[in-house]
């Protein structure tokens, strides 16, 4: 009895070690002003921030994403950028927008409205001071991957985990702008070059998220602003 008990302990362990996982997170970069890339971003008015979608997970490559991203602190519809989808080799490179190579057009979202096809993807007012990027008719920008027995390319180049999936460019108006993503469905990994199906992750992890904050510069301008105005009052 002893020995079917182990056993079974051990096969539950190793049952739970092989659960697919999946974790979405943002990385941003001041382009204008060329400072590195990470969570945490300065930028004066007008500064162009490219920011990135990626995955952290448990397999060959990732398959599906659901998601929306929220940008709250002021930001406006207009401050988002998008592009047509990244079609050129084999990853989304950082000189890129739009969605990775690899997902697949039949059910994704188009980033621009002068696209054809699947629903598109776009940022709209929501709760008052917050923007969301998402496609509004399907709550959820819905990314998938054909499985690598449709495209044996993915066994070649597979969307590994830590790779960028989907960028956009920010054009920074002020104010402190929080950035996050929200998962609205069941993500899905490929665990092998032969895995068609590959396994569902009924609830995808939510990561890092990015904030946007005004450069010292732009802090000491607007303390210079307040100070001449100060001096004006007491003329």
């Amino acid at each position: 009895m002893k020995k079917i008990v182990m056993f079974t302990v051990a096969g539950l362990a190793a049952g739970a070690s092989a659960q697919s996982t999946i974790a979405f997170n943002l990385s941003a970069q001041n382009l204008t002003q060329g400072t590195a890339r990470g969570t945490a971003v300065a930028a004066n008015v007008g500064d162009t921030v490219r920011v990135w979608l990626s995955s952290d997970h448990n397999g060959l490559s990732i398959g599906l994403a659901k998601f929306d991203i929220l940008m709250d602190g002021g930001a406006t519809p207009a401050q988002v950028h998008l592009d047509e989808t990244a079609t050129a080799g084999f990853d989304l490179t950082d000189d890129l927008l739009g969605r990775h190579p690899h997902m697949r057009q039949a059910t994704s979202d188009k980033p621009t409205a002068g696209a054809s096809g699947a629903s598109l993807m776009t940022a709209f007012a929501t709760d008052g001071d917050t923007v969301t990027l998402s496609d509004a008719a399907s709550s959820g920008i819905d990314l998938g991957t054909f499985p690598p027995t449709f495209n044996p390319l993915i066994g070649l180049f597979p969307i590994a985990s830590g790779e960028q999936f989907f960028a956009f460019d920010f054009i920074y108006q002020g104010g402190v702008v929080d950035m996050s993503v929200v998962v609205r469905g069941a993500g899905r990994v490929y665990r092998s070059s032969t895995d068609g199906n590959g396994q569902s992750v009924s609830a995808p992890t939510v990561g890092s998220g990015v904030t946007i904050t005004p450069a010292p510069a732009s802090l000491a301008l607007l303390g210079l602003g307040g100070l001449a105005a100060a001096r004006r009052r007491r003329a």
